[in-house]
């Protein structure tokens, strides 16, 4: 897959989820909030993910105890209007060639995060 190529309809995708911040993952149900699913606003409206089958579940999470790990399905992405475009990454001191990026977010719309939110599954 080429840089800037779009992520297929039928892959999976992985989003880490801070474990312990309330705002991020509700600590009753365990599952992740809308807000894990909307861009920071250093993130430019692009949502960083790790498409999964070019990466394992313990290297997409980096640090367990800091981090928990959510499956969805691209499907759903495009679904909902958004693109997901493959963007590895090498630094030359860090190399993630699973990572993605998910854009076309409305900053007013908060309905498309809470769906990505409900449809992600904890791995």
């Amino acid at each position: 897959m080429k840089k800037g190529a779009p992520v297929g309809k039928d892959e999976n995708l992985l989003r880490r989820v801070y474990k312990k911040d309330k705002r991020y993952r509700d600590p009753k149900t365990g599952r992740p909030t809308s807000r894990a699913f909307v861009p920071r606003p250093k993130d430019n409206g692009k949502l960083s993910v790790d498409i999964e089958k070019l990466t394992t579940p313990e290297r997409a999470v980096l640090d367990p105890h800091k981090f928990l790990l959510y499956r969805f399905s691209c499907k759903i992405v495009y679904a909902l209007g958004l693109t997901c475009t493959y963007d590895p990454i090498d630094t030359g001191q860090y190399t993630n060639h699973a990572y993605a990026l998910i854009t076309g977010f409305d900053k007013n719309d908060e309905s498309v995060p809470a769906i990505l939110a409900r449809k992600a599954k904890q791995v």
